[in-house]
C-alpha cells in the first residue's frame, strides 16, 4: 500500500497501530506496512472502524494490530488481545476480500486459479498481463 494511505490508517487508528512503522520487527511486522495494494483501503478502514468502535464500547483491553497483508489472493489481519467478535468481523473482511480488486477496490475482484494467487477485476488483471 502507498505511504500516504498507510499513513491515513496509521493516523485515523492510533490505538489499533500505536507507533506505525516504528516498531520491533520481533514484536510486530507492521514495521513493514500495509503488505497489499491500494484496493483494500476501504475494506481494511472500514475493518479498523469496526473494530475501534467494537472495543471502545465492549473491552476493557485494547487489540493491537500485528500484521495486515494479502496471502494466497485474500486479506490477513492479525493482531494481539482479539476477542471473538472481533474474530468474526475479522473472517468477515477476510472473506469479502475475495471478491474485492487488490490493486483498484472493484468489486469485480476475482482469485486466479493458478500461479501466484491474486484477487483482481478483469481490467487490472489485463494490465498485469502487458
Amino acid at each position: 500500500m502507498n505511504k500516504r494511505l498507510e499513513n491515513k490508517l496509521f493516523k485515523k487508528y492510533p490505538k489499533l497501530f500505536p507507533n506505525g512503522r516504528k516498531v520491533d520487527s520481533r514484536k510486530s511486522l507492521m514495521t513493514f506496512g500495509f503488505e497489499c495494494d491500494d484496493g483494500w483501503y476501504w475494506l481494511i478502514d472500514k475493518l479498523s472502524e469496526d473494530i475501534q468502535n467494537y472495543t471502545d464500547n465492549n473491552l476493557k483491553h485494547q487489540p493491537i494490530v500485528v500484521q495486515v497483508k494479502e496471502k494466497m489472493g485474500g486479506l490477513r489481519y492479525y493482531l494481539e488481545n482479539g476477542h471473538e467478535t472481533i474474530h468474526g468481523m475479522i473472517w468477515f473482511a477476510e472473506s469479502l476480500s475475495y471478491s474485492i480488486c487488490e490493486k483498484c477496490g472493484s468489486l469485480e475482484g476475482k482469485p486466479n486459479d493458478k500461479g501466484w494467487i491474486k484477487t483482481l477485476c478483469p481490467k487490472c488483471r489485463k494490465e498485469l498481463k502487458r
